[in-house]
């Protein structure tokens, strides 16, 4: 439609105007702190405070990188929302991501929780794997241990059946909590379609008690309210102990919901954390503040 007026004119805020503005603008995100806080120790408030704002506070949101991605900025990714960021660091005891320290440095400086994960060849020595690992993230650890445990991502076969990468991946967890500093349980990445496969193969061994100590970070890409969980987790189900934990719901490629962040160029995975962020810190064995929300 076309304005009937003969003359307009284009009203600008004046100095003031846009001071008394960022004052409210302020004010109104201190009350909603603060009202977080308060909710947070009573279950009813929070339901009700999450009606009437539509905000989900039992779900914690963060991405996981690597070489691919290039930040312009992870004040901006954290502004919008993002508490987390879990970034590649090898790929065999021979490569290591060059982005991996930036990126952990970078996310460390404003405030995210910062975890690693190795991306699994299972037809090399997990030995020699777990020590690449090891060795490429001592830098980082050098005053204390990074917020989350390693994850072992396997969604390779390289050419091994569902028995072998089954024991490779097993003897893989127990050699790296035997060296991880607070001796815990590495997380292990995978998707549902592909330990399905494994247990199809190999049921007994792919859904052993073993792995249920070992939280799930599921890749499910769907627009869906949960992920699909395969075996043993799914016994337990979404968001629940011993079941699966974080999901990874957005991609950085075409299978699936795509992943875009403010201050990442590109496309980025897009993970969530089953819990709120107290919840997140527990589940990781990181003391908890009490006197803020969300870091």
């Amino acid at each position: 439609m076309q304005s009937t007026c003969t003359t307009s004119r284009t009203w600008r805020p004046s100095p003031s105007d846009s001071n008394e503005y960022r004052r409210i603008k302020n004010a109104a995100k201190e009350l909603e702190r603060k009202a977080l806080g308060l909710c947070r120790q009573c279950p009813e408030h929070m339901s009700a405070l999450r009606l009437v704002s539509g905000m989900d506070t039992n779900i914690v949101s963060g991405i996981d990188v690597s070489l691919v991605q290039t930040v312009d900025s992870y004040q901006k990714i954290r502004d919008a929302g993002y508490r987390f960021l879990i970034a590649k660091a090898t790929e065999s005891e021979h490569y290591v991501d060059p982005k991996m320290v930036t990126h952990i440095n970078g996310a460390n400086s404003v405030g995210m929780l910062t975890g690693v994960y190795a991306f699994a060849l299972p037809d090399e020595s997990p030995d020699d794997d777990v020590d690449g690992l090891m060795n490429s993230i001592k830098p980082l650890e050098a005053r204390q241990p990074l917020d989350f445990p390693a994850t072992l991502d396997i969604e390779s076969r390289n050419n091994r059946t569902p028995k072998q990468i089954l024991v490779w991946a097993r003897r893989w967890c127990e050699l790296y909590q035997q060296r991880d500093r607070l001796n815990r349980r590495p997380l292990i990445y995978t998707s549902i379609g592909y330990w399905n496969l494994l247990v199809d193969e190999e049921p007994e061994l792919a859904t052993d008690p073993f792995w249920l100590e070992h939280i799930l970070w599921v890749a499910h890409y769907t627009s869906a309210q949960k992920p699909l969980i395969p075996s043993p987790w799914s016994r337990q189900g979404w968001g629940q102990p011993r079941g699966a934990r974080i999901w990874q719901w957005a991609a950085s490629d075409p299978r699936g919901p795509l992943g875009k962040v403010p201050g990442i160029h590109g496309l980025v995975d897009l993970d969530r954390f089953a819990g709120c962020y107290d919840d997140l810190r527990t589940l990781m064995g990181l003391e908890v503040a009490t006197s803020t929300l969300a870091g």
